[in-house]
């Protein structure tokens, strides 16, 4: 649907769970990298599933193949024009 008429699209719940959900979920993520820039490289290993770990291209961001599945890090001069962007 259009983005206006999105509100009037019948979900699997009501809004008040998604809006909720959604505000629970992105407080933790932002959280963490909150805490990652903070103390650099401490939230660095997933904390479900330990063999996970971010990158080392900088603070803050993700990296590893679920957030870089092209590659573009590869190169470390793209890398730095291709974060500026």
């Amino acid at each position: 649907p259009m983005w206006a008429d999105a509100g009037k699209e019948s979900y699997f719940t009501d809004a008040f769970t998604l809006f909720t959900s959604q505000l629970l979920f992105m407080s933790w993520a932002e959280y963490r990298r909150w805490i990652d820039i903070q103390y650099p490289g401490s939230v660095n290993e997933d904390p479900i599933f330990g063999n996970y770990t971010v990158g080392e291209k900088g603070v803050g961001y993700p990296g590893g193949k679920w957030f870089d599945p092209m590659n573009f890090a590869k190169d470390e001069k793209k890398f730095l024009e291709l974060q500026k962007k």
